[in-house]
């Protein structure tokens, strides 16, 4: 799955709705900025820079249920210590992808 529905039911909490698509509207805004920032670490070869960035969305997406996003840049993360070009573009690409779908349902909670 995507998201995992139960964390982001322990995410709102008890009427806590507000706080909770806050979070997911700042989350959402953050990522695109670190997918751009990603894409040109990428562009540049700057294998550090890949890595910290793929860990920093790791982290949050893991915080807020999103398993496959968090997954995917973990293998990116790991990827960036050997310095594998063709595959940091191959796993940019799933994880743009994968970040697309998410933020779909993401936004769907937002609405309700």
């Amino acid at each position: 799955p995507l998201l995992v529905e139960a964390q982001l039911e322990q995410l709102r909490g008890n009427g806590q709705e507000d706080a909770f698509k806050e979070i997911i509207s700042m989350y959402l805004a953050q990522t695109h900025e670190q997918l751009s920032q990603l894409k040109s670490a990428i562009a540049k070869e700057n294998f550090k820079s890949i890595g910290a960035i793929a860990h920093q969305i790791k982290g949050s997406s893991a915080n807020l249920g999103a398993a496959r996003l968090s997954d995917e840049c973990s293998c990116l993360e790991d990827n960036a210590l050997s310095e594998n070009l063709n595959e940091s573009t191959a796993l940019m690409e799933k994880i743009q992808g994968t970040f697309s779908r998410t933020e779909v349902q993401f936004r769907a909670l937002l609405k309700k």
